[in-house]
């Protein structure tokens, strides 16, 4: 069995959640078995609750996805995939897509939110990538 924290803070699948990535709320038991199935031994894991649905079908409001916490400097060379972010004070999960030419797209899943492209010239200051969904909800 490992415990895996579960944050009492909402990660916007919308315009944005202003909420601290320091709210521990529960810990949840994992079968150890379970995370090597799914390739997630030795990783840092935590679970936290989706607010809004700019993620729609694939997060809705109310889920709590299962994340894999990245290092500091995790914003270069990111495979395409589902990760929370901060940006400009925000809790947001998207998706996030590299450019050619060293940029980001910020993607909703629902059609109706618009993308972001963040390139060299208009990245934000405050844009830090916190960790990447790993397909799992619980």
């Amino acid at each position: 069995m490992l415990w895996v924290d579960s944050y009492d803070v909402f990660v916007s699948a919308g315009n944005g959640a202003h909420n601290e990535w320091d709210h521990l709320e529960a810990r949840v038991p994992f079968s150890t078995a379970w995370l090597e199935d799914h390739g997630l031994i030795g990783k840092r894991l935590a679970v936290l609750k989706v607010h809004g649905d700019s993620m729609s079908p694939t997060l809705e409001h109310g889920d709590t996805p299962l994340v894999e916490m990245l290092p500091e400097d995790a914003v270069e060379n990111l495979p395409d995939s589902v990760y929370v972010l901060r940006l400009n004070g925000q809790l947001l999960i998207k998706r996030l897509q590299s450019d050619l030419m060293g940029g980001l797209y910020i993607k909703s899943d629902n059609p109706a939110y618009d993308k972001l492209h963040l390139t060299q010239d208009n990245k934000p200051d405050d844009i830090r990538i916190i960790a990447r969904w790993t397909g799992k909800k619980i």
